[in-house]
């Protein structure tokens, strides 16, 4: 490794590019800022396609894939990525973990306080399934406990959580952010009374996502007589959901 970085970073996530999907994107963000300030910066992730290169180089950044040892709803368990964890995590400054990890077990047990958790969500699952909710809800809440700083996109989702607020000491909330196209800063609209609020959602059509919260929103604005139009948009073709 190059000695010239400040610091060497391992960002461990199920999926990354060209994966596409709200954490990868979150994950490209980090990336731009710790680059910025001359972080050296390797990605451990599983083969989610087997026509992708295990080693490569993409953007001065190293990503390390692993393949699958066996796939679990909708996603994989790779024990071959918990190998390659262990084996190299001592060599980082900082340890990034992107949760929900399907190796949170027994990753979990090698986190230390140069880990930075990021929180994104707490899958859940239909009720045959319920036992993966509860490893993920175990072994997230006893890596939030063992690491350094916690990361959330919102405060408020993840205290609402059962025992979360007990953490909130070490959590710090970075909201995703959007800009346009010519990276202009994106200010608030001002909107008068008789404005329509337009409120989109777009993403899986999929119990996890909260979609019924959203309709119950819309509820109580119209009790308040706000005027309003909701828009949900997603892929009614894709029959895992």
């Amino acid at each position: 490794m190059n000695d010239n970085y400040k610091k060497k970073i391992l960002i461990v996530t199920d999926y990354y590019y060209p994966h596409i999907s709200g954490i990868v994107t979150y994950i490209d963000q980090m990336i731009n800022s710790f680059k910025n300030e001359n972080y050296l910066i390797t990605i451990l992730t599983t083969q989610h396609d087997k026509n992708l290169d295990l080693i490569k180089k993409y953007r001065k950044i190293e990503i390390i894939r692993c393949k699958p040892t066996i796939n679990i709803s909708r996603g994989s368990y790779s024990l071959q990525l918990v190998y390659k964890f262990c084996k190299i995590y001592k060599k980082y400054d900082y340890i990034n973990i992107h949760f929900p990890l399907t190796e949170i077990f027994p990753i979990f047990l090698f986190l230390s306080k140069n880990t930075i958790l990021n929180y994104h969500c707490l899958p859940d699952f239909n009720f045959y399934q319920k036992i993966f909710s509860f490893y993920f809800y175990f072994f997230g809440l006893i890596s939030i406990f063992i690491s350094k700083k916690n990361v959330v996109l919102s405060k408020d989702y993840f205290e609402n959580i059962f025992f979360h607020k007990f953490f909130l000491k070490n959590v710090v909330e970075i909201p995703p952010y959007v800009k346009d196209q010519n990276n202009k800063k994106l200010n608030p609209i001002k909107k008068n009374n008789s404005d329509v609020l337009k409120i989109g959602y777009l993403g899986r059509i999929c119990e996890e996502k909260g979609l019924e919260n959203l309709i119950l929103a819309s509820e109580l604005l119209e009790k308040r007589k706000i005027k309003h139009k909701m828009i949900i948009a997603g892929d009614l073709e894709d029959m895992r959901f």
